[in-house]
């Protein structure tokens, strides 16, 4: 009867296993039972935050209490497993190896009791644990969204927990390959410099054997709107000694410049520096990978950007037996600032 809570990882990056269909843009549909988010409020305006930094002492205090109501019903649960075992095991004596009608009868009644107990039981506190946990990742996403986008430049910010972000948008970026498993998380949107922009949490993964799945990206994806016009599209790749969710669609295009920071990939004989000017290639340079920040691709199509940022569980991961990682969300909400005014700077 111990519920399991799915709100931190308990797995390492690699051995996470993210929802998986055939078909993974109906990979949602196929679902036997609804995720934590398809069970939150619908659309609502995020409440941007006040005082610089409150949102990880409101967490903390929150997961704190959440933590402790946690482990309490678990214990309800284990010590209540112990009188109903037993008393289906004395049931089962008298029904099946005793030979009077009225203790058979008896050890019916007894065993009917324990099922009828047990379901009933379980019903109400898997109401009662789906409404918490429900409450809680809620409240987590509320004060980390409003922290994320409390700076002036984000506007007519919006988000619901009961949208994903559409699978095929995600491949028709050319960035990733079509995966066999794909999960989108915390799908927001609104304006940054009154441009449209959106950012949710994705995994893509792929099928490495019969019970085992290889991430090929996990972390933030992030859009904006631009007004440029050309043929094709370009991705810019952040360089590492061994790259994390590196970018695995890019057979079609050329590496038009290649230094110790980055790769610039696109048509061939593409003028990259004639279309998005210094300002924005040095902005993707400065982007530094840290032990948070593990990879940094971005794709510019005319009209459209977008930049997928990885990250380590520590971010992506919400808290419960941990604290959460201030450091790690600080530096995204900063990340997401320089990308987004790198994409802004596209629209000249």
């Amino acid at each position: 009867m111990e519920e399991e809570l799915k709100v931190e990882s308990e797995e390492t990056r690699e051995e996470q296993t993210p929802e998986v269909s055939e078909e993974p843009v109906k990979e949602e549909e196929k679902a036997s039972e609804p995720s934590i988010d398809a069970l939150l409020d619908h659309s609502r305006e995020i409440k941007k935050e006040e005082n610089e930094g409150e949102y990880f002492d409101k967490i903390e205090s929150e997961r704190t209490k959440f933590l402790v109501a946690y482990k309490k019903q678990n214990r309800i649960s284990r010590i209540l497993i112990i009188p109903i075992g037993l008393a289906i095991a004395a049931s089962l004596y008298l029904v099946l190896f005793t030979s009077l009608l009225w203790t058979r009868i008896l050890g019916g009644g007894i065993l009917a009791a324990a099922f009828i107990f047990m379901l009933i039981f379980h019903s109400i506190e898997r109401k009662k644990i789906t409404t918490r946990n429900t409450d809680y990742v809620s409240f987590i996403l509320d004060n980390l969204n409003g922290h994320y986008f409390a700076d002036p430049r984000f506007t007519e910010m919006k988000v619901d927990y009961t949208d994903k972000l559409d699978y095929s948008e995600v491949i028709a970026e050319g960035v990733y390959k079509q995966a066999t498993g794909f999960v989108s998380r915390d799908y927001v949107k609104g304006l940054f410099d009154g441009a449209k922009f959106e950012v949710a949490d994705i995994q893509l993964a792929e099928q490495a054997s019969r019970k085992e799945y290889k991430n090929i990206f996990m972390g933030k994806r992030l859009s904006l709107d631009n007004n440029l016009h050309f043929e094709g599209r370009y991705v810019i790749v952040n360089k590492k000694s061994e790259p994390v969710d590196a970018p695995n669609a890019l057979e079609d295009l050329f590496v038009l410049h290649e230094d110790d920071n980055l790769v610039i990939y696109g048509p061939e004989k593409g003028d990259y520096k004639a279309l998005f000017g210094t300002k924005f290639i040095s902005a993707i340079k400065n982007i530094r990978l840290t032990d948070d920040l593990l990879n940094v691709a971005v794709v510019v199509w005319a009209g459209h950007s977008a930049a997928y940022l990885s990250y380590s569980d520590k971010v992506i991961a919400l808290p419960l037996e941990n604290p959460l990682n201030k450091e790690g969300h600080d530096a995204y909400t900063k990340d997401l600032l320089d990308i987004l005014s790198a994409l802004s700077s596209l629209n000249k």
